[in-house]
């Protein structure tokens, strides 16, 4: 993400948006896969709705990414998830 608010030419930029999104969007199935392996079967419906929801919040952070990038621009909006990608990993190691 820091690479992609530093980046002037499109085509790089593309480049490096698909590999990022595809990296980031890896563990989904993963997760889900993990999630369903290891719950009793009567109790998959409640733990994939939950797992939906918190999948939801995705819409909450592009509204606030929106409007962060109309006040500023798109590498602000690009810099400010980087950090907090940058908090995770150190909270979660």
């Amino acid at each position: 993400l820091v690479l992609m608010s530093q980046v002037h030419a499109l085509w790089v930029l593309l480049i490096v948006f698909l590999v990022r999104g595809g990296l980031a969007n890896s563990t989904y199935p993963l997760d889900r896969s993990i999630l369903m392996d290891f719950t009793p079967s009567t109790q998959r419906g409640c733990w994939n709705a939950i797992a939906s929801l918190t999948s939801m919040t995705w819409s909450g952070s592009a509204f606030l990414g929106g409007l962060l990038s109309d006040s500023h621009d798109y590498r602000f909006t690009f810099l400010i998830t980087a950090f907090v990608y940058g908090t995770a990993c150190i909270t979660y190691t």
